[in-house]
């Protein structure tokens, strides 16, 4: 038996995280993301459930900790200071837009 469209419809929605907020929860799962950042650079990503995390470029490594916004999120390293993303998903991961327009990706 087929199943009505409303209901696959539905199913699809709820696997669908329903805010930003949801959005840097979903990022949080204690694996790595490969994040591009807005001159090309690429880094990995770790973000920990409990607002930690770790951001890795080559050899280097630096702490971060993290809070969710009400469009996503904020992200704080030392000695870079914070930068707040606007969160969107996308097909493969997510997008993180700054204040100043520059676009973060985020894939696994």
């Amino acid at each position: 038996m087929r199943k009505p469209l409303s209901v696959l419809a539905l199913s699809l929605f709820t696997a669908i995280p329903a805010s930003a907020n949801d959005l840097a929860q979903a990022m949080a799962d204690g694996a790595v993301w490969q994040m591009q950042d807005p001159s090309g650079r690429s880094a990995e990503i770790t973000l920990q459930p409990d607002g930690t995390g770790r951001i890795r470029a080559g050899l280097m490594g630096v702490r971060a900790t993290w809070v969710p916004t009400d469009d996503g999120m904020c992200l704080t390293t030392r000695p870079l200071g914070t930068i707040c993303l606007a969160l969107s998903q996308e097909t493969n991961g997510f997008l993180g837009v700054a204040e100043d327009g520059g676009r973060f990706t985020f894939v696994r």
